[in-house]
């Protein structure tokens, strides 16, 4: 089994288009900025794959069995412009990312 690790990011996120922020209560800053990961709870996503996702020591994190397709994290909200700030820490065997706009949130293809 192989351990991949999607700090703060196993936002693999595909139509995200937004942007954690200083954290606050409400989800929003001042200054504007959307949190869309607040280090205690897993919060509006949509699992896209098997993947286990959770959010351990205040960062998303999941297993990966070697085999199984791949997964994803998917904003529930659309958003348009926007600006995005974002620390992702992977494992060496990983292969993730951020994904920004998508088509069809819901049947991701990181092959096209």
């Amino acid at each position: 089994m192989t351990r991949i690790t999607a700090i703060a990011a196993g936002l693999a996120v595909i139509g995200l288009a937004s942007v954690p922020a200083i954290h606050s209560a409400s989800g929003q800053s001042d200054a504007g900025w959307v949190t869309l990961v607040d280090g205690a709870k897993m919060g509006d996503w949509d699992k896209v794959g098997d993947a286990n996702w959770e959010m351990k020591d205040g960062a998303l994190s999941a297993d990966k069995l070697i085999g199984k397709d791949p997964a994803y994290l998917v904003s529930k909200k659309s958003y348009k412009d926007f600006q995005i700030k974002a620390e992702f820490w992977a494992d060496d065997a990983a292969n993730s990312g951020i994904f920004i706009r998508c088509d069809t949130p819901k049947v991701i293809d990181a092959k096209a």
